[in-house]
């Protein structure tokens, strides 16, 4: 270092390499003192120019007295800033912009933000990707209980969510914002659909009704801490109203139904007391009380796991009477459910009818709200809520049409003639 300083500083610039090698020396500072006049400072080491351009800039307020303690803590803060890489003035910059982070967080300090990554670090499961999570859900007793179609829906929606993200992606590196941009912008990728064409909005609230389900269980094994799917906002959807059969459908369905079969059995249960397909699929003879005239679903074979009694109208009792010797057996009602669903499809095509999606049931809601004249009795026994019965199937069907529906009996003489028992 060349030249000890005996004047007053006003102003430094940072030291910077000789264009033209001065002597033995390297690099430069210039100063300006209070005259503003220009000088130079020569150093051969740049450590030796940074450290004392460090020590310079001390001076530039004199009328601050800096202590030894000042001063040892200045030359710490040096050498850790240079032990990581950075200058002095560098590190400061990112300790100024991790201040500011930290404000945008509604957080005073580190050790408040240290704290707050702890408590999220023990609430989500780092370790845990994608691909596990899928694995563990698809896996799980709750997607076991859905429909095979629904299953089958379910399984591809997600490896799409797989295919675009990585199998090994962090589950937690999956936020919301991340996850709305992503399924705005989502194409279809059929290879016979428009390269580039986005998918519509009624697939994009289906995929978001999978994934809340799939974060919901995350959320419930700890994987992560809450469900982000729940925050994904989309376009609301217009939705139609509900289709029902005619009580002239349902008879011509009933007729393309084999006596004592389970296909009959399939379709007047869920005609007649609105039973979901799941529902049917894990009733049991045990669970029909022939005396009480009452189907007792218990928590394991409802949909939301809350057990419900549904009660038995005159005409499904009719309907029922040949299968009355298997009361109180601890057998499944159907022998094969899910094969049982797809057989029905098959015979509502063969009457000419366009088959409705969850038809049955929503015959059943609208109809038993007529007759019954009570939102919460029909809600208790479809196992719905109130605002989305009335919303869904209010004002649907008429008194009359309902006083049909509930008068469809079996012949004296059994089939194949099915008729309207006379009002």
């Amino acid at each position: 270092m060349k030249n000890s300083i005996n004047y007053k500083i006003k102003r430094l610039n940072k030291p910077r390499k000789l264009k033209t090698k001065h002597g033995k020396y390297n690099y430069v500072t210039t100063l300006y003192d209070s005259n503003n006049i220009r000088r130079h400072k020569y150093y051969v080491l740049l450590e030796d120019a940074e450290e004392d351009y460090a020590r310079l800039s001390c001076k530039l307020k004199p009328e601050e007295k800096q202590t030894a303690k000042d001063l040892m803590e200045y030359r710490e803060a040096f050498t850790f800033a240079k032990t990581i890489g950075m200058t002095l003035e560098e590190m400061v910059f990112q300790y100024i912009k991790a201040q500011e982070l930290l404000a945008s967080q509604k957080l005073s300090d580190i050790n408040i933000a240290l704290s707050t990554y702890v408590e999220w670090r023990q609430k989500n499961n780092i370790n845990i990707t994608l691909g596990k999570a899928i694995k563990q859900y698809v896996n799980s007793e709750y997607f076991s209980n859905l429909r095979i179609a629904t299953q089958k829906l379910n399984k591809t929606q997600l490896n799409r969510l797989v295919a675009d993200f990585g199998v090994n992606t962090p589950l937690v590196s999956l936020g919301s914002k991340r996850l709305e941009e992503w399924l705005n912008n989502l194409v279809k990728l059929h290879k016979y659909q428009v390269p580039g064409e986005l998918v519509s909005l009624a697939t994009k609230h289906s995929i978001l009704t999978n994934y809340t389900s799939f974060w919901r269980f995350c959320v419930k094994k700890g994987f992560v801490s809450k469900n982000v799917a729940s925050e994904i906002y989309l376009n609301p959807l217009k939705r139609h109203d509900p289709l029902v059969y005619t009580p002239e459908e349902i008879v011509s369905i009933i007729q393309v139904t084999p006596p004592k079969s389970d296909l009959r059995l399939y379709v007047c249960l869920a005609t007649f007391v609105g039973l979901r397909p799941t529902e049917i699929c894990k009733l049991k003879w045990s669970h029909i009380n022939f005396e009480d005239k009452e189907i007792m679903l218990p928590s394991e074979v409802t949909k939301m796991s809350i057990r419900r009694v549904v009660n038995i109208p005159d005409n499904l009792m009719e309907w029922l009477s040949p299968w009355k010797n298997f009361a109180g057996s601890n057998s499944l009602v159907l022998k094969n459910g899910p094969s049982t669903q797809w057989c029905f499809l098959r015979r509502v095509r063969l009457t000419g009818i366009q088959p409705i999606h969850d038809g049955l049931r929503h015959s059943c809601a609208s109809y038993l709200l007529v007759q019954s004249n009570d939102a919460d009795y029909t809600a208790e026994q479809l196992g719905h809520c109130v605002p989305v019965l009335n919303k869904n199937y209010k004002g649907l069907v008429r008194k009359v049409a309902s006083d049909k529906f509930y008068n469809i009996r079996p012949d004296a003489n059994e089939q194949p003639e099915i008729r309207f028992k006379e009002i």
